[in-house]
């Protein structure tokens, strides 16, 4: 606590909002290490909460609104000990097409706790995109957060392996989120693509947008799916296995999952496209 209370020190002058995201997610070490034997006595969802709380009161201290995640769901439930300081609101991330918002979303507004939901882009260790999933979790996010009661909606975009894909993958997802989250009972995504032709891309030929839409479909043809990721994408994140990277280091894994034989059809189509 002593280095995070440096940080903040350090950094909180410079920021003039009173919101404060501390993260606190992807505790994948949280009762490994330094912590296996308190996790051991008191369980890792205790250990968890105690910990948020040591934070969220350096946070109040110096005068900004608290923003975490609640990743063990025991704790946030527990009626002994809730976390529901009224200056805390909760970030429950999710990016799968059938991630379980209902769940989650229910957790939250059962204990008081103010939340956003947080879906993403889909853009991230797939290259070209996946907007039928980023499409099918971006609406599933607006819908159930309106009914629970969330006071947010944060579309994420995130760029592991080594952000390969470009800006122009996750358009159409901004945009699609963006709808949801403003006006979801009037948003048609039949819209979006006319829009970025007229608005994004300036393309009087009205061929840049539904280029781009159908890039993102393209993962399909491969007729394997990957959690978070394409196995394309996988493969060019991936990182030699000397680095010894914890998040993309199964790229290869998932690459070899699909079929041999749908891969070198597609590499042969794609090669003849190239050339005609």
């Amino acid at each position: 606590m002593n280095f995070l209370r440096s940080l903040y020190d350090e950094l909180l002058p410079y920021f003039h909002s009173r919101y404060f995201n501390s993260g606190c997610d992807e505790t994948w070490d949280l009762g490994q290490g330094q912590s296996a034997n308190l996790c051991e006595r008191r369980g890792r969802g205790p250990v968890y909460l105690d910990f948020l709380r040591q934070i969220h009161q350096e946070v109040t201290r110096r005068g900004k609104n608290d923003d975490v995640l609640g990743r063990h769901h025991s704790a946030i439930s527990r009626a002994d000990r809730p976390l529901t300081p009224k200056n805390l609101i909760a970030l429950n991330w999710g990016y799968e097409a059938d991630h379980p918002f209902e769940k989650e979303a229910l957790l939250f507004a059962k204990a008081g706790i103010p939340f956003y939901v947080c879906p993403g882009t889909s853009s991230w260790m797939t290259f070209i995109g996946r907007h039928d999933n980023a499409c099918a979790n971006l609406e599933n996010a607006a819908r159930i957060g309106l009914k629970h009661g969330a006071v947010g909606f944060l579309n994420t975009d995130w760029g592991d392996g080594g952000h390969p894909q470009p800006l122009a993958v996750s358009l159409i997802p901004y945009v699609i989120g963006a709808g949801l989250s403003w006006c979801g009972k009037s948003f048609r995504q039949d819209a979006v693509v006319p829009m970025l032709d007229r608005d994004v891309f300036c393309d009087d030929d009205k061929q840049l947008a539904r280029a781009a839409w159908r890039l993102g479909l393209a993962h399909g043809l491969l007729c394997y799916r990957a959690f978070n990721s394409t196995p394309l994408g996988a493969a060019l994140a991936a990182p030699p296995p000397s680095q010894g990277e914890i998040w993309c280091k199964d790229g290869l894994k998932v690459y070899a999952g699909s079929d041999e034989r749908i891969l070198n059809r597609l590499s042969k189509k794609s090669k003849t496209n190239a050339l005609s």
